[in-house]
């Protein structure tokens, strides 16, 4: 919720239609975060890659696999977004139709 919050805060009013209701603001509150959890991930990983190929430390390998945790995280991200933005814009395709 406090995210919610601080993005109303950041953009002023919510857009509201007659038709639809509010309009696509969960899926602009997750695009929102998506865009900091990539620029962070990607920062991450690209950070946490190897110098070396092929003599690698014990960090090394940690940082590797940390690196592809993130990336777990992130990809289960861009499905739960994926997933919504679906679900949002079947509903308002429906909604055309009536």
């Amino acid at each position: 919720m406090c995210i919610y919050r601080t993005f109303i805060k950041s953009y002023g009013k919510i857009n509201y239609d007659s038709k639809y209701g509010v309009v696509m603001t969960t899926v602009k509150v997750m695009s929102i975060i998506g865009i900091i959890l990539f620029s962070i991930g990607f920062i991450s990983v690209i950070g946490l890659t190897p110098a070396n190929e092929y003599d690698l430390t014990v960090t090394e390998i940690d940082n590797m696999l940390a690196a592809m945790g993130l990336s777990i995280i992130l990809i289960i991200y861009g499905l739960a977004y994926s997933i919504t933005c679906l679900v949002q814009s079947n509903k308002h395709k429906k909604q055309d139709q009536y």
